[in-house]
């Protein structure tokens, strides 16, 4: 019989970042060491009992009988490998497996390797989805799907307004062995081959090669239009945004242009139902409808004069489900979106990581904005928490102009 097929996410962890510390909350996972694998590593696995649902309750007085559900149990996994690699790297990939990818620590997660491996190895001929993120004064998180496997043009990619985040497609010939017929990329990598567990280690090293690749130049060289930058200078940026922060809730104000909060992932709203923040004190935790820095801020009045950066990647922001069940989405740090003009240079915070805007990008958008008509009409500030349809009051009646009210 063929061997079957196991459906596998592997993940690259920041470099420097050891096996053990791959893992958010060791203290919530059993830890087991390996055998027979030619690396270090170890094996995470955690079990979480489930709630009943909470429409037994509710449904129970329509019913003759009792109704009863068994809890519901979980199990999750983490593998972790290290390895050194060629240029003298140390790097620890993690396989998760159930729900395994929310054990991992979140913020030393390498980002760029799903999507960088996945551009990499998809034909591009046969591209089967693509998310984008527009980031503008709002984020916008967007999923485009093709019914068969076509090329980058019919998704209508804006390359100058979307970034792109996760592709999807068919793998080429020389990549098919190694990560199966098609391939999903994102902060990791999920792909289907029928393989035996000893060859895990070697396959995930094979995929550490493939993310060195400079092949996605080629056809998507507008991934590189934002680059990373150097921790040094990432300090400094950390050090500009908490200053602005901390003028945030000494006087609820900033002279920032883009500062806001945003989820980092695609969610499914049906199933949301709110945010809340770690921040918060009590068990009895607000439950937002949207994700606002102006909410996790109230939580933050008693650091007016100590807030750090380290408090933004401490804070969590977490997920009320419609279940009533609660999980983490990620850092406050994580989900903050900022843009800094420093140094005759742009950069931009995105997902916890801070990049500068390409020089020769950031001249042609320019160049295409200096072509616009510049308004005359001088607009006064916008308040930090103050809503659209105040703003517009108060600002026609400073200009003494017409507001026209929408029926919808």
């Amino acid at each position: 019989m063929p061997e079957p097929k196991r459906h596998l996410s592997l993940y690259l962890m920041k470099n420097g970042t050891s096996v053990d510390e791959a893992i958010r909350d060791p203290s919530k996972v059993s830890r087991h060491d390996l055998v027979n694998v030619d690396s270090e590593g170890a094996l995470f696995v955690k079990t979480s009992h489930g709630q009943v649902p909470w429409w037994i309750e509710f449904l129970d007085p329509l019913s003759s009988d009792d109704l009863k559900a068994p809890e519901s149990r979980t199990t999750s996994a983490v593998l972790s490998l290290s390895f050194v690699t060629a240029n003298g790297d140390y790097r620890t990939v993690c396989y998760t497996f159930g729900h395994g990818r929310h054990l991992l620590d979140q913020d030393r997660i390498d980002r760029s390797f799903g999507l960088r491996v996945a551009l990499n190895t998809i034909d591009p001929a046969k591209l089967r989805g693509l998310d984008t993120r527009r980031q503008e004064d709002i984020v916008v998180n967007s999923r485009s799907q093709s019914s068969i496997g076509t090329d980058i043009a019919s998704f209508n990619l804006n390359e100058y307004r979307d970034i792109l985040t996760k592709a999807a497609g068919s793998t080429t010939g020389d990549h098919t062995e190694a990560l199966g017929g098609s391939i999903h990329g994102a902060d990791g990598i999920s792909f289907d081959v029928p393989i035996q567990v000893d060859e895990l280690a070697n396959r995930a090293h094979h995929l550490l090669s493939l993310y060195q690749l400079e092949r996605y130049k080629e056809i998507f060289p507008f991934v590189d239009y934002i680059l990373p930058v150097d921790p040094e200078e990432s300090d400094k940026l950390d050090g500009i945004l908490a200053a602005a922060l901390r003028a945030i809730l000494a006087h609820g104000s900033t002279d920032f242009r883009c500062l806001y909060l945003a989820s980092p992932e695609l969610l499914d709203l049906e199933e949301t139902e709110g945010y809340m923040f770690s921040s918060e004190r009590g068990k009895d935790k607000t439950v937002h409808t949207e994700l606002s820095l102006v909410d996790y801020i109230n939580t933050r009045r008693n650091l007016a004069d100590s807030y750090t950066i380290n408090t933004a990647k401490r804070d969590d922001v977490l997920l009320r489900n419609r279940d009533q069940t609660d999980r983490r989405l990620s850092s406050v740090y994580r989900c903050l979106i900022v843009e800094i003009e420093r140094a005759n240079a742009t950069y931009q915070l995105i997902d916890g990581r801070w990049y500068e805007v390409e020089g020769s990008f950031v001249e042609q958008i320019n160049l295409e904005v200096s072509s616009i008509l510049s308004a005359t009409v001088a607009f006064s500030l916008h308040f930090m928490g103050e809503t659209e349809e105040s703003y517009n009051s108060r600002v026609a009646h400073e200009l003494d102009a017409l507001l026209r009210l929408s029926a919808f």
